[in-house]
């Protein structure tokens, strides 16, 4: 009875102060005093029992709170991206990423077929970001850049994608393929890699793993955005 009575009444405590446990713990203990013609039958028995739930009761109450960094948020009572998820798309898309980038900046020493394959595998890459972009966008609680930045690729990136067909359905064209691979760069220089420097600084910051080696938050630039102009 006295064990059920403390668990009724320790549930309506706060744990995260736990003095105030403690002092639960040693008031009740004292207000379940027993008689004396009882006390050497019961007494041991029942100080060892109630001592093994109050040492249960209190180590809980003064455990540490976890250091671990968060493993998912929470936007409109639905689960947002795990931790994990995170870093997967950071380090995908930064790939992503370079593998456009080498391609744009190729473009001057390949044609032909040469310009179709490589057109062929930007597009297979850039096909992916979209999928990063769609993960990344349902964190909540940023700062607006953040979600500004997230429009802007939205509305912007689709160019990129169109360039890439235009480029490898006119491979052999050479007045065709050039106004593609402009396409893309104005899209990429201009607007979508400034904005990605945002997404994945801001995201690597609300998880706490900006400044980690293993996670990329520069957006590389490919040489042709110096020549390119905005």
């Amino acid at each position: 009875m006295l064990f059920s009575s403390l668990s009724q009444d320790h549930q309506s405590l706060n744990c995260q102060h736990p003095q105030t446990t403690v002092f639960f713990l040693l008031q009740n203990f004292n207000s379940h005093s027993i008689s004396s013609k009882v006390y050497s039958s019961v007494t041991l028995p029942f100080k060892m029992k109630f001592l093994y739930a109050a040492t249960l009761l209190i180590s809980t109450a003064l455990a540490a709170p976890s250091s671990s960094p968060p493993v998912a948020k929470r936007c409109n009572g639905a689960n947002g991206p795990t931790l994990a998820q995170v870093l997967s798309s950071l380090k995908d898309w930064y790939s992503d990423v370079t593998a456009v980038n080498s391609f744009v900046d190729s473009v001057s020493t390949i044609s032909g077929n040469s310009l179709r394959a490589g057109a062929q595998e930007a597009l297979v890459n850039a096909t992916d970001e979209p999928k990063q972009l769609g993960l990344l966008k349902q964190l909540c609680g940023l700062d607006d850049s953040y979600y500004d930045a997230i429009m802007t690729l939205e509305e912007i990136f689709p160019n990129v994608l169109n360039g890439l067909n235009i480029v490898v359905n006119n491979a052999n064209s050479p007045i065709f393929s050039q106004a593609g691979v402009s396409a893309i760069n104005f899209a990429r220089c201009c607007s979508v890699l400034p904005a990605l420097d945002t997404v994945w600084s801001l995201a690597a910051q609300d998880y706490g793993v900006f400044g980690l080696d293993m996670v990329h938050t520069d957006v590389p630039r490919p040489d042709v955005c110096a020549k390119t102009t905005c």
